[in-house]
């Protein structure tokens, strides 16, 4: 398990709570049990604000629940956004067979999901236009979808001014 934690450049010790918040988290989800060895490094300087890193066992020793196959429609559209945020953060993308399969298996049909899917691909080419394309689609169906509403138009606000598509 590997988490970063960043917060703004005023002097607090917001960042214990956080931690402890997330510790808690991570056990009650299985990722770690309370005696899992873990280290912190909090890093506090004025250009880097704050950051706290949680770093568990590695992937290859850590007991992580298995997932449901196939995943959930909210659960895939997390998965994906973990996964960008992932590389986005990191330069890397998940290496799991499940990861590459769900990239090879093109866009899913939830449309939040396929947002998601989408931006993976920009990430690496804002300018892709099939991606674009298939992005700007999938915000439409999410603006229709009433099972959770104002969804598309948040997303489409986080995207900027500029945006991806014409409003």
């Amino acid at each position: 398990m590997f988490a970063t934690l960043v917060g703004g450049n005023v002097p607090s010790r917001n960042h214990e709570a956080i931690f402890n918040t997330l510790r808690e988290t991570a056990t009650a989800r299985g990722c770690m049990t309370p005696d899992t060895p873990h280290r912190v490094r909090l890093d506090q300087t004025p250009l880097a604000d704050w950051s706290l890193t949680l770093m568990g066992p590695g992937g290859d020793q850590a007991d992580f629940p298995r997932l449901e196959d196939p995943l959930p429609d909210d659960e895939l559209a997390l998965y994906l956004a973990l996964g960008w945020t992932q590389c986005a953060t990191t330069g890397s993308w998940p290496a799991t067979d499940r990861w590459k399969a769900l990239m090879d298996a093109g866009p899913p049909a939830d449309w939040l999901a396929r947002v998601h899917w989408h931006l993976c691909y920009l990430l690496h080419d804002r300018l892709d236009s099939v991606h674009r394309a298939g992005l700007c689609q999938a915000l439409a169906a999410g603006a229709a979808d009433g099972s959770r509403p104002g969804g598309a138009a948040a997303i489409r606000i986080l995207l900027g001014p500029q945006g991806v598509c014409d409003a």
